[in-house]
Parts: C-alpha cells; structure tokens; sequence
C-alpha cells in the first residue's frame, strides 16, 4: 500500500513538471513569434509606406509562424 503512495506521488510530481516545462515552451515559441511579427511587421510597413496596417499585416503573419514555431518546439521531448 505504501509502495502504490509512493509511485502516485513521484507520477503527479512527474507530470507537474512535465506539464511546467511544455508552459515555458509554448510562451517561447510565442515570444519568438512575436519577434518575427515585429520584424515581418516594420519591413512590409516600410515596403507599403503604411506604417501601422503593415505591422498589423505583419504581426498576423508572425503570429502563425510563432504558433508552428511553438507547436515545433513543443514537438521537442523535454530533457
């Protein structure tokens, strides 16, 4: 009976973890899709002479890119 405590604790403590680590994952490849956003943003702006409807543009674009960069990241088995 003990032993079955023992294991259930050391799961939830395992998957608390493991559950920590994909959060951080995903708010880094969103961060990183934010950054290619801003990026693609501000050069199809200077392209368009339209500042704020090129960062619009851009940031849509940047935040699929930072959605399959998250989803990529989170493919990652984490060590």
């Amino acid at each position: 009976m003990k032993n079955k405590l023992e294991k259930l604790k050391s799961i939830k403590k395992f998957s608390i973890q493991k559950i920590k680590k994909e959060k951080i994952k995903i708010i880094f490849g969103i961060c990183i899709g934010a950054m290619f956003g801003t990026v693609i943003g501000i050069s199809v702006g200077n392209v368009l002479d339209l500042m704020l409807p090129g960062v619009l543009i851009g940031t849509l674009i940047g935040g699929v890119f930072g959605g399959l960069i998250a989803l990529v990241i989170t493919e990652i088995p984490a060590s």
